[in-house]
């Protein structure tokens, strides 16, 4: 049987689907932080295979008391956010502002 690639990766035939293919323990502590006090750690269907075909990245930021993310921009895609503890300022929605 010929392997299938999308995106670039082998698509998994389907008897040989588990369950460890859809988590993932690379998000599971929080990276070491920058001069900004922040730290990103990003999963894609490299590491996650679960991934695969649906176009997403998974990732984990952890910030300071006072930290800061760098501005950055995501063309063609959207973030989501979850606070697990503490209050977050974020400046999203500014898209229509910089172009």
């Amino acid at each position: 049987m010929q392997t299938l690639f999308i995106n670039g990766l082998p698509c998994k035939i389907s008897a040989n689907i588990a369950a460890q293919d859809f988590r993932t323990l690379e998000l599971s502590n929080p990276g070491s932080t920058d001069i900004f006090g922040a730290s990103m750690k990003i999963v894609t269907a490299a590491e996650f295979p679960g991934l695969n075909t649906l176009g997403l990245a998974i990732g984990r930021m952890d910030i300071d008391g006072d930290g800061l993310l760098n501005f950055h921009y995501h063309p063609r895609a959207t973030e989501i956010i979850f606070v697990t503890k503490g209050v977050l300022l974020d400046g999203a929605g500014l898209q229509a502002a910089l172009i």
